[in-house]
C-alpha cells in the first residue's frame, strides 16, 4: 500500500485543486480561514521547493495547476494590477503618466510592464489580464522617434494631467506657478497662447473644450 505521507499529500493536492477551481489560482493565504491546513501546506511546498527537497513528480503536479513558487512577486503584481484597474475606473484608460504625483509607484510599474513586454519576457497570463482592461503596450505609435510623434505623445500626457487636475479641483484653471505640477501650469498657459495665435489644432481645441477649458482668464486670452 502507499505510504500515509503520500496519501496525505494527495489529499492536500486535491484540496488545492478545488481551491483553484473556486478562486482561479493557487495563492492560498497562509491564514486561510476556510482551510487553515491548506494554507500551511501550500507554504510548506514552497519551502520544500526552495530547499530542493520536493520530488520532481510532485513539482510537476503542482505546476499543472499553475502553482506559484514565489508568491511574494505575484502578490505584488496582483496588487499593482488592482491599482491600475482602479485608475482605469476613474480615468477611463490605463495611460498612467510615468511621474504621476498621486501614485508614483503605479506610473513606474506601468512603464515597467511595457519594458518587460518589449523584451519578450512578459508572462502570457499577465499579458492577457492587461489586455483585458485595454492596456496599451506602446504609446509611441508607428512613427517612433519622429518629432511629430513625440510632440503628440507629450501633448496627450499633459492633457491627461489636466484631466486629473479637473477631477480633483472641478475646473481647468491651473495656476501658472502651480506648485504641485509647474509643468502643467505652463502647458495650460501655452494652450491659451496657441489659441490666441490661431495655431492650435481643431482636434486639440475640441478635446480641451470637452473639459470645459477656459480660453480666456480674467478677460485675457
Amino acid at each position: 500500500c502507499r505510504p500515509k505521507t503520500s496519501l496525505k499529500w494527495d489529499e492536500m493536492f486535491w484540496r488545492l485543486k478545488e481551491y483553484k477551481e473556486e478562486h482561479g489560482n493557487c495563492l492560498v493565504p497562509y491564514h486561510f480561514a476556510e482551510d487553515i491546513v491548506l494554507g500551511r501546506w501550500v507554504r510548506t511546498q514552497r519551502y520544500a521547493y526552495k530547499l530542493n527537497k520536493i520530488s520532481l513528480d510532485k513539482q510537476e503536479r503542482l505546476n499543472s495547476l499553475g502553482f506559484v513558487w514565489n508568491a511574494s512577486n505575484t502578490l505584488s503584481w496582483d496588487l499593482m494590477f488592482l491599482r491600475l484597474e482602479c485608475y482605469k475606473g476613474q480615468y477611463g484608460d490605463c495611460r498612467v503618466p510615468h511621474r504621476w504625483a498621486e501614485d508614483t509607484s503605479l506610473g513606474k510599474w506601468v512603464n515597467g510592464q511595457r519594458v518587460i513586454y518589449k523584451s519578450g519576457k512578459m508572462r502570457t497570463d499577465r499579458k492577457e489580464r492587461l489586455d483585458s482592461i485595454g492596456f496599451e503596450w506602446s504609446i509611441i505609435g508607428q512613427n517612433k522617434g519622429t518629432s511629430t510623434s513625440n510632440t503628440s505623445l507629450r501633448w496627450n500626457e499633459m492633457f491627461q494631467r489636466l484631466q486629473h487636475y479637473k477631477q480633483e479641483h472641478g475646473n481647468c484653471l491651473v495656476p501658472h506657478c502651480y506648485a504641485e505640477d509647474i509643468t502643467l501650469g505652463r502647458w495650460v498657459r501655452t494652450q491659451r497662447s496657441e489659441y490666441k495665435k490661431k495655431k492650435i489644432k481643431p482636434d486639440k481645441q475640441e478635446r480641451l473644450d470637452s473639459l470645459g477649458f477656459k480660453w480666456s482668464v480674467n478677460g485675457r486670452t
